[in-house]
C-alpha cells in the first residue's frame, strides 16, 4: 500500500508482478529449510469437508468474495482517477490512502466496541452503509481530491470491520473439523476477484483511464455489494 505506487513510480508497474514473483520464491526456498526433525502425523486425518458447504457457510463465503471483489474493483479505477482527473502523482497515492485508513479508525473502533464479536445485525447494517455512502461519494461526487479523501475514510470504517469480522464469524459458524477448510476456501476465492472485473470489462465497464467512465466501475460494485450479482 506504501512502497507500491513508490515502486511503480520509479520502475514502472511491472516491477510490482517481478517483486512479487521474486518474494513468491524466497517464501519457497525458506519453506525448503525448515527443519527436517518436525514430527508428522502417523496416519493422515481426513475430514469430512460436506459440511463446510452448508448454506449459512456458504452465504458467509459469498459475503467476504463481494466485500473483496469491491475493494479490488476500487482500486483498479482509483490510481486512475487520482492521476489523471486530480493531478495526483503516483508516488503520492500512497498518502491517500493511509490517510483515510488512519481517519477511517473512527468509525471502525466504535463498531468493534459494540459489536463484541456477536455479527449484530445493527452494527453489519451500519458498516455496509458506509460502504455504500463512501462509493456512493466516489461515484458522484468524486472530483476533488478532498472528497475522494473523505470517501476513502468513510468507505474503509466499513470495510475493516466487515473484513475482520466476516471471517471471524465464518470460523466461529463452522464445525470444528472443517474450521482450517472453510479458512482456505474463503481465501482460495480470492482469485475470482478478477474474473469478475473482467465480466465487468466484456459488458462495456472498462478500466477507467483517459476517455473512459471512471464512474461505471464504482457504481458496479455498488450495485453489487448491494444485491451480490
Amino acid at each position: 500500500l506504501i512502497l507500491g505506487p513508490v515502486i511503480a513510480a520509479a520502475f514502472g508497474v511491472r516491477a510490482l508482478f517481478w517483486m512479487a514473483a521474486g518474494l513468491a520464491v524466497a517464501a519457497a526456498v525458506m519453506t525448503s529449510l525448515l527443519p527436517g526433525d518436525i514430527a508428522l502425523p502417523e496416519k493422515p486425518v481426513r475430514h469430512n469437508i460436506a459440511s463446510a458447504f452448508r448454506p449459512d457457510l456458504l452465504r458467509l463465503d459469498l459475503y467476504i468474495f463481494v466485500l473483496h471483489a469491491i475493494l479490488t474493483a476500487c482500486f483498479v479505477a482509483l490510481p486512475f482517477l487520482l492521476r489523471n482527473e486530480l493531478g495526483v502523482a503516483l508516488d503520492g497515492h500512497w498518502k491517500i490512502y493511509i490517510g483515510a485508513l488512519l481517519v477511517s479508525l473512527v468509525g471502525t473502533i466504535p463498531l468493534i466496541l459494540i459489536d463484541e464479536r456477536q455479527g449484530k445485525p445493527a452494527t453489519v447494517t451500519a458498516a455496509i452503509l458506509l460502504l455504500l455512502i463512501g462509493l456512493s461519494i466516489l461515484a458522484l461526487a468524486g472530483s476533488t481530491t478532498m472528497m475522494v479523501f473523505a470517501a476513502l475514510a468513510v468507505f474503509f470504517a466499513g470495510f475493516n470491520f466487515l473484513e475482520a469480522g466476516l471471517p471471524a464469524r465464518l470460523s466461529m459458524e463452522a464445525a470444528g473439523e472443517v474450521r482450517g477448510e472453510c479458512s482456505v476456501s474463503r481465501r482460495f476465492r480470492g482469485w475470482r476477484h478478477w474474473r469478475l472485473l473482467s465480466v465487468g470489462r466484456q459488458s462495456g465497464n472498462r478500466i477507467p483511464g483517459r476517455g473512459h467512465d471512471r464512474r461505471g466501475l464504482v457504481r458496479l460494485s455498488s450495485h453489487r455489494a448491494i444485491t451480490g450479482r
